[in-house]
Parts: C-alpha cells; structure tokens; sequence
C-alpha cells in the first residue's frame, strides 16, 4: 500500500462491508482510509442481497461518508451480471 501511495496512486479497498474481519470490527477498515485510500462498497450489499450483515455495515460505513464509490460487482453478463 505505501508503495503506491508514495507513487500517487490510490488503492481502492473494494467490498469491505463482505469481509468477515471487517464485519466484526468496520473499524478496522479507518487505517486504510487515513492512509489514502479509497472505498468501494457493493450496491448488492446496500440492498441486502449478500445478507444482512453485509447490509449493515455497508450502510454504517456510508453514514461515516467512508465509501467512494458503490459498484455492481459485476464480473460477467452470466455469471454475475450488473444489476
């Protein structure tokens, strides 16, 4: 991370609310976020589609006006597509 950082480049930490140590402990995300890096959340998550605790704490991290972006998450047109 402080690699890139010293290189101008932003990491973007991507779906943190679906990971379980951050689940546990959002806080543990605010180190990244003073560092400089940037937060992307999941739309599904906002919904409640990866469940409730994902939901959770993608709304609390969007409270603290955390999250940079909200993405789909898509990874193809069958699989996983847009919604």
């Amino acid at each position: 991370m402080n690699w890139l950082l010293k290189r101008n480049i932003k990491p973007i930490i991507v779906h943190p609310e679906r990971n379980k140590e951050i689940q546990a402990d959002f806080t543990k995300i605010a180190p990244f976020l003073k560092a400089g890096c940037l937060l992307q959340i999941t739309a599904n998550s906002v919904v409640g589609k990866f469940g409730s605790k994902s939901q959770q704490v993608a709304q609390t991290l969007l409270e603290k006006q955390w999250v940079d972006f909200i993405a789909t998450d898509a990874h193809n047109l069958k699989h996983r597509p847009p919604t």
